[in-house]
């Protein structure tokens, strides 16, 4: 009797654990649509964690419109500059603790018709996943996360090097002969500052 009654438990551990893994999939496929890429959608804020969504906002609609140009890749999460839309699917989800779960997903390159673009591979991402307040939703993609704020302080820092240059100039070219020659002299730090950061950059 004992024995029937542990393998019916296990049998009813086995169906709960296939049943939570299979609704992991189908929510780590819908969360899949929000993934950013070229642009953040403003829905996407009601699948993606709090602190992941502001990095993103940050990145995507608060830094100027240059900068963008300088770290594209940051902004191409699943596709590049080819046109093509990107497909997804979830190939496996690892639930590693109570609140959290790394979805691994495949992803191909189609054109607007639904054909496969020839000469891409399928690539392979992970999601990263947390539930929140009884959701799962996206709290990272591929670590990009950090990639992302790195990217932000960095530039936080380069503005304000240009504007500190920017003032020390609007006083040089409002001051006498005598204090546009002892600017000239004290910016020389700030310059070689933006000039290290350059190497150190590229």
């Amino acid at each position: 009797m004992k024995k029937f009654l542990t393998i019916i438990c296990a049998a009813i551990l086995l169906m709960a654990c296939g049943s939570n893994e299979q609704q992991l999939r189908e929510r780590a496929a819908e969360l899949c649509q929000y993934i950013p890429d070229h642009e953040l959608k403003k829905v996407s804020k009601d699948y993606m964690t709090p602190d992941f969504y502001n990095v993103l906002d940050t990145l995507f609609n608060h830094l100027p419109e240059h900068e963008a140009m300088d770290h594209e890749w940051l902004y191409y999460f699943v596709t590049g500059n080819g046109g093509t839309i990107a497909d997804f699917e979830v190939a496996a989800v690892e639930q590693t603790d109570k609140t959290h779960a790394i979805a691994t997903i495949m992803v191909r390159q189609k054109w607007e018709d639904g054909s496969l673009a020839e000469g891409t591979d399928v690539e392979e991402h992970k999601m990263e996943m947390e539930l929140v307040d009884g959701q799962w939703l996206i709290a990272d993609f591929d670590g990009h996360k950090q990639d992302c704020i790195r990217h932000i302080e960095i530039n936080r820092k380069e503005q304000a090097v240009r504007k500190a240059i920017s003032s020390r100039q609007e006083r040089v070219q409002g001051g006498s002969d005598e204090t546009r020659a002892t600017a000239r002299i004290d910016s020389f730090p700030i310059r070689k500052a933006i000039n290290d950061k350059g190497k150190s950059c590229c």
